[in-house]
């Protein structure tokens, strides 16, 4: 009796990994299609929120923190002092450090970013409760702990 549940467990566990790739495949698709019309990208936006969050950051710490090549958040980096913003200066502590912050232009845009994922998040998750989101949370943070294991 146990076996024949093993081969359902089995289907139904991938069909809720795939669940929720294409969740957020779907998710990045409508927020970067959001971004688009502002002419901004989702790297760019990961970046200044990455910047908000640690203040005085380094590049290769934001690369870290992005998930990108030092090289390719080098090449954000430079568009976004380019277009005023972030605000790049050598650390008080560290001499070969450049730290960066966000500007008003900066925290405006991210500011935006923020406002168009809130919406896609509202339309995706309509109709489902409050319990059953935080229900989804712990199951989603148990199956994180379990990778850890």
């Amino acid at each position: 009796m146990g076996k024949a549940k093993t081969p359902i467990r089995a289907e139904e566990t991938r069909r809720c990994t795939k669940t929720m790739r294409s969740f957020l495949v779907t998710y990045r698709g409508l927020l970067e299609e959001e971004l688009r019309d502002a002419d901004f990208s989702l790297a760019q936006l990961r970046l200044l929120y990455a910047v908000r969050q640690k203040s005085g950051v380094s590049a290769a710490e934001l690369s870290r923190m992005c998930e990108v090549t030092p090289q390719t958040a080098q090449t954000l980096l430079t568009r976004a002092q380019r277009e005023k913003w972030i605000r790049r200066a050598k650390s008080a502590t560290n001499d070969r450090i450049v730290t960066t912050e966000l500007t008003a232009k900066g925290e405006a845009l991210l500011a935006r970013g923020e406002a168009a994922a809130a919406h896609i998040e509202k339309r995706l998750w309509a109709g489902i409760k409050l319990s059953e989101i935080r229900q989804m949370n712990g199951y989603l943070e148990r199956c994180l702990a379990n990778s850890k294991d």
